[in-house]
C-alpha cells in the first residue's frame, strides 16, 4: 500500500501520525517489501495502535510472527476470511 522500501514505512507513519484514527479495526501489510521492513511496520503499528489487528500478506512459506494474522498473497480467498472476522 505504501511502497516497497522503508520509505514506504516512513510515508505510512507520517500519514497515520498526521491523521489519528480511533475507529480502525485492521491494518493490512503487503508482501512486496523486505521481511525486515514489513516487521518494522508491524511493530510500529502494534505500538501506536495496540487494539488494532494486523494482517500480513506473505509470499508462500513466509510469515510475520508479530502480526495477528498471516495469509498467503495468492488471491483474496486466502486473506478475505481474516478481514471478515475483524
Amino acid at each position: 500500500m505504501f511502497g516497497r522500501r522503508s520509505r514506504g514505512n516512513d510515508a505510512a507513519k507520517a500519514l497515520l501520525s498526521a491523521n489519528p484514527h480511533n475507529d480502525l479495526a485492521l491494518f493490512i501489510v503487503g508482501h512486496a517489501a523486505s521481511e525486515q521492513t514489513r516487521k518494522e511496520m508491524v511493530d510500529w503499528l502494534k505500538e501506536k495502535y495496540p487494539k488494532v489487528k494486523v494482517l500480513a500478506l506473505n509470499l508462500p512459506h513466509s510469515q510475520l510472527h508479530n502480526a495477528d494474522y498471516n495469509a498467503t498473497q495468492n488471491g483474496p480467498e486466502n486473506w478475505l476470511p481474516f478481514v471478515s472476522t475483524v
